[in-house]
């Protein structure tokens, strides 16, 4: 960063170089150290004494009578530089955001899909019969409609899943009892052969005795 200052003559007050300060050399006759003409300052791009293209913000005081001429320059390729530097930091940041944004968008999206394959998984084995497994279970960070969805999921397996033990504790009475049913039978037939056999074996003695004789 250079400063000149320069008079209302154009000869210099303030200069990088000490020669021009010495001397006091006028610069009026080159536009980058020319006055402004807008009171309030003004940015131009013009070579300096040496023909390197400068760029400058040029600003007036003309309090107490000074007119005097402010100048702050700097090569305007190291401008040139710096902005395409600066524009690199920008492309830069703005990828890495993208990318901080994608990955991002992915992890919610994540977040959002495992409990619905969750739902899926439960609702596929529930159809098949499968009442056993994990019930989904409601996350804080989820959306209030997956938490509602998945306590409803649930609160239904959880019905079926006492429907079908109290059926299955009820087939198992009832097999019981028919087992009984069927061992109490089972002992009712034997007495009962057990009881006729003597009769029957006496009729069918006498019968061949009748035939035999008769």
């Amino acid at each position: 960063m250079r400063i000149a200052v320069l008079d209302r003559d154009g000869r210099t007050l303030v200069h990088p170089e000490e020669s021009a300060r010495f001397e006091m050399r006028s610069l009026s006759g080159l536009p980058l150290f020319r006055a402004p003409k807008n009171e309030d300052g003004e940015v131009r791009i013009a070579p300096d004494e040496k023909g390197t293209e400068m760029r400058a913000a040029v600003v007036g005081i003309p309090e107490r009578g000074l007119d005097w001429t402010i100048l702050v320059y700097r090569p305007e390729a190291t401008v040139q530089e710096e902005a395409a530097a600066a524009r690199r930091r920008t492309i830069i940041t703005a990828g890495l955001t993208l990318l901080a944004g994608l990955l991002l968008s992915l992890a919610l999206a994540e977040m959002l899909a495992h409990p619905i394959r969750a739902l899926a998984s439960t609702a596929d084995r529930v159809g098949k019969g499968d009442y056993s497994g994990d019930l989904p279970f409601p996350k804080p960070w989820q959306p209030y409609e997956v938490r509602t969805l998945q306590g409803a999921v649930g609160g239904m397996v959880l019905q079926l899943r006492a429907y079908t033990e109290e059926l299955e504790n009820r087939v198992a009475q009832r097999t019981a009892q028919l087992t009984e049913a069927n061992r109490e039978m089972e002992s009712f037939v034997y007495s009962i052969s057990h009881d006729l056999k003597t009769p029957v074996v006496s009729v069918h003695g006498l019968a061949s005795m009748f035939l035999y004789h008769y």
